[in-house]
C-alpha cells in the first residue's frame, strides 16, 4: 500500500509539472473558469491596493517603487491596480510578477505585455532591487499544500492518503511543524485543522533578501482560535467549475480540480516575526475596500460573505 502525507499528495495534485492542476489543467479564473477571485469580479479591490501602495511608498520614502504581485492569476488585478495609481506615482513604479503556473503566465503576458516584468522567484526580483519591494498577493497562500492534523482524544494524528484506494489514513503525528495551533495557551480542541507549512518554507527562501518594503496578504481565513471553534472538522475543500467538492470526491479527478483550505493568519504573523517583520492588525476585506462603510461594492464588502470571510494583513520591514 502506497501512502502519501497529505501535503505531498496536494503538491502533486496542484503543482506537478505535467499532471498538476495549476501547472497544466487550470481552465481559467473568473466566471467561465473553475473558480472566481475578488479581482476577477470587480476592480474595487484593485483600487484599494493602489491606495495601499501609495501609503506604503510614502511611509518607506521610496523614490523608485518596485511592485510585485505573487501569483497574479490572469493579470487583471495588476492591470487594474496600475490603472488606479495616480499618474505621477505610476511613473515611479516598476511592476513585477512571480508566477509558477505556465497557463496563467501566458494569460498574463497576453494582457499586460511590456507593462510588467516576470521573475522565477521573489529572491530573483529582490536581487535586482537591493532588497526593496512592495509585495501583494490575493488568494495566493491557499494554493500552498497543507499538512492536516486531528486531535483524537489525547492523541495527535496526521493525515495520509492511500494512493491506490484514495482513502484517508490517520497516523500518529511526529515532526510537528511550527504553528500557533500547537501553542500551549490554546485549548486542545478535538477535530481537524490544517497548517500551511509549505508557505512558511517558501517565505524562508527569500525573507533574508527583503530589506525594505511592505507585504499585503489577502485571503480567506481567520486567526487560530476562530478557525478552531468555527471549523472543528477543518476547512479542506475543492472546486471544479464553480462547484464545491468535499468528502471522498476530493481524491478523485486529481489534477483537474482546485484544492484549498482557509488560512491561519496567526501563523502568518508568527512566521513573519521570525524574520523581524512587523505585522499590522488583521482586518476584514470589507474594511480594507470600504473603510467608510458606504458599501461601494456589495459583493466584496458583504459582511455575511466575502467582506468578512476574506482577511487582509500588512507586514513591514525596514521602517519603524
Amino acid at each position: 500500500m502506497a501512502e502519501l502525507r497529505f501535503d505531498h499528495f496536494m503538491q502533486h495534485a496542484l503543482h506537478h509539472p505535467t499532471e498538476g492542476y495549476y501547472a497544466k489543467h487550470i481552465n481559467s479564473v473568473g466566471r467561465s473558469g473553475d473558480f472566481s477571485t475578488s479581482a476577477s469580479l470587480s476592480s474595487s479591490l484593485a483600487k484599494s491596493i493602489a491606495q495601499w501602495i501609495c501609503t506604503e511608498a510614502k511611509l518607506h520614502q521610496l523614490k523608485s517603487i518596485h511592485i510585485l504581485e505573487v501569483g497574479a492569476g490572469t493579470g487583471q488585478l495588476m492591470k487594474d491596480v496600475r490603472n488606479h495609481l495616480p499618474l505621477l506615482t505610476r511613473r515611479r513604479c516598476r511592476f513585477h510578477i512571480v508566477e509558477t503556473s505556465a497557463p496563467l503566465r501566458e494569460r498574463q503576458h497576453e494582457l499586460l505585455g511590456n507593462q510588467a516584468q516576470w521573475h522565477d522567484s521573489v529572491q530573483d526580483l529582490l536581487s535586482q532591487t537591493d532588497g526593496s519591494a512592495l509585495i501583494y498577493s490575493n488568494e495566493l497562500v491557499d494554493a500552498f499544500p497543507v499538512r492536516i492534523f486531528r486531535r483524537n482524544k489525547d492523541c495527535l494524528e496526521e493525515l495520509y492518503i492511500d494512493t491506490q484506494s484514495r482513502h484517508e489514513i490517520f497516523k500518529q503525528a511526529d515532526d510537528l511543524p511550527d504553528s500557533e495551533h500547537f501553542n500551549e495557551s490554546h485549548e486542545m480542541i478535538q477535530g481537524r485543522f490544517e497548517i500551511h507549512q509549505s508557505y512558511a518554507t517558501w517565505l524562508s527562501t527569500w525573507a533574508d533578501s527583503w530589506k525594505q518594503g511592505s507585504m499585503l496578504t489577502i485571503d480567506y481565513g481567520d486567526e487560530t482560535q476562530a478557525l478552531r471553534h468555527t471549523y472543528p472538522t477543518g476547512t479542506l475543500r475543492g472546486y471544479f467549475r464553480h462547484e464545491r467538492i468535499s468528502g471522498d470526491a476530493l481524491y478523485h479527478n486529481v489534477g483537474h480540480q482546485d484544492l484549498t483550505c482557509d488560512i491561519n493568519f496567526s501563523d502568518l504573523i508568527h512566521w513573519g516575526k521570525a524574520h523581524n517583520w512587523r505585522a499590522q492588525k488583521v482586518t476584514i476585506q470589507a474594511d480594507f475596500i470600504d473603510p467608510t462603510g458606504k458599501q461601494v461594492d456589495q459583493f466584496l464588502t458583504d459582511a455575511d460573505g466575502a467582506g468578512k470571510a476574506f482577511k487582509v494583513l500588512t507586514q513591514r520591514i525596514g521602517t519603524e
